[in-house]
């Protein structure tokens, strides 16, 4: 790779981040994502209350609200969001001509120096967040369910065997939740509740892949951070879920900012 397919891959990696970091977009998708939740409760009204384990508001709890309780199950993920960003700006900052690295990593910098304005940034990273946490970890992840059930049913599932039930009872579930460290075990090997578990991995998967602009650290990274939020929604709701998403970003952006001014200030 030479040098122009650097400047290529710069290019390309400040385009995502445009689109990213595009307050007229996230309005739009703010306005989507209310109209799917309108949309959500008409049809789920409908749909009988066996396909969900879950009621349609239940992540929504609203009368065990302790910040600093969040603040304290999050800052194991704001430490390690800072020493990764961190390390991948100082590997990026000195070894950014060296091909193999231009393949792992994203020029996350570059293109947030040009951002003056530095209360939207932070206005659009709290407000993305936001959105993330509704559309992943409730919409998404409910559509999930009925998507995999229905797919299941007709994969021989109608014969009590169903191909995406096996794969996820005997492969996929166990293997995520040996990566997890059992936290999700009520879900991911619980054969009762496979399609919650089924539900929660693909859900997931889509998180993941939205985040590909990230490079291939922050491609898994994202895959374990959605994980980190799931475990959080179920067990504190979907508020600590959004609260720490966004505190996650604030200090993982507050921790590139201070770099860059770092590296600009001192020329290193």
């Amino acid at each position: 790779m030479g040098l122009g397919s650097g400047e290529s891959r710069r290019g390309q990696d400040e385009d995502s981040y445009k689109q990213v970091f595009n307050l007229r977009q996230l309005f739009k998708a703010g306005l989507n994502l209310c109209i799917m939740i309108l949309i959500h409760i008409i049809i789920l009204s409908f749909i009988p209350s066996v396909i969900y384990p879950f009621s349609f508001f239940q992540f929504w709890t609203i009368s065990n609200i302790d910040w600093m309780e969040w603040w304290t199950i999050g800052k194991p993920l704001f430490a390690w969001g800072s020493g990764l960003s961190i390390t991948l700006l100082i590997i990026n900052h000195y070894f950014s001509d060296l091909d193999n690295l231009e393949n792992l990593y994203v020029f996350l910098g570059e293109p947030l120096l040009k951002i003056n304005e530095i209360a939207k940034l932070f206005f659009i990273i709290i407000l993305s967040a936001s959105m993330e946490e509704i559309y992943f970890r409730w919409l998404l992840f409910l559509d999930a369910m009925i998507f995999i059930k229905s797919i299941n049913f007709l994969c021989f599932g109608w014969m009590g065997f169903g191909i995406w039930e096996f794969i996820h009872n005997y492969i996929f579930g166990p293997i995520c939740n040996w990566i997890t460290f059992g936290y999700l075990d009520n879900y991911l090997i619980n054969k009762e509740l496979w399609f919650v578990g089924a539900s929660m991995i693909a859900t997931n998967t889509v998180f993941r892949d939205g985040h590909s602009y990230q490079g291939l650290v922050g491609w898994i990274n994202s895959w374990f951070l959605g994980i980190f939020l799931f475990w959080v929604t179920f067990n504190y709701g979907l508020l600590a879920a959004i609260f720490i998403h966004c505190v996650y970003n604030i200090i993982v952006m507050s921790t590139q900012l201070f770099c860059f001014y770092l590296f600009e200030r001192f020329n290193y």
